[in-house]
């Protein structure tokens, strides 16, 4: 996610994304076709998510790679179910084709390394344990990402589906407040008409 330090040839328009303008991410492009990123948005080496300003550098290299095709592996930690809700909303707000971006769960659980995620065992138990959140049947996404303003002025993301919508709320510091305009359901069955969105956070609700 760093900036080279010096000129990079500009890619090609197709894959242009404005953040990724000359840092590594642009630099490397020619040689790549696929990419795994072992830290993204949440590394599971930290108890802190990355900042703001790395979190939308990683967006848009998550989104260059799916648009056009290619693989990208989004690995992101996570230590309770707000937080997994928090990274599929922002997984959602990105992806563009089926399987070419892929979730890695990355669960940070008790008494057990940072790294228990890269075991094929422990994926195995949290798709079975948490199958609402990471087979969440939104549909097909219907809109690209949007950037929409909240009540009290401030940039939330979001993006419509068939069956839903996911928000996101950006911001390190400030929480966000969005009436919603009708009923809609939460993943854990709860129905809502507004949504207070804390710092960094996501949610994905159903029609």
């Amino acid at each position: 996610d760093r900036f080279v330090g010096h000129s990079v040839p500009a890619v090609a328009e197709v894959f242009r994304e404005p953040e990724l303008s000359g840092r590594q991410w642009d630099y490397l492009h020619p040689f790549m076709d696929g990419a795994w990123c072992e830290d993204w948005l949440y590394p599971y080496w930290s108890d802190y998510a990355n900042p703001m300003g790395q979190r939308s550098v990683q967006l848009a290299a998550g989104k260059r790679f799916s648009k056009n095709g290619m693989t990208f592996i989004a690995t992101a930690a996570y230590h309770n179910d707000g937080e997994l809700e928090t990274l599929l909303a922002y997984f959602l707000l990105v992806s563009q084709k089926q399987g070419t971006m892929v979730f890695q769960p990355m669960p940070i659980l008790p008494n057990m390394p940072k790294e228990a995620g890269l075991s094929l065992a422990v994926l195995k138990q949290q798709v079975k344990e948490k199958a609402s959140l990471l087979q969440a049947p939104l549909g097909w996404a219907i809109e690209p990402l949007m950037h929409i303003l909240c009540e009290e002025g401030r940039v939330v993301l979001r993006r419509r589906y068939t069956n839903g919508v996911v928000y996101a709320n950006p911001e390190d510091k400030s929480p966000a407040h969005l009436n919603l305009g009708s009923s809609m359901q939460r993943v854990n069955g709860e129905k809502v008409g507004y949504i207070d969105l804390p710092p960094n956070s996501g949610v994905i609700l159903y029609y």
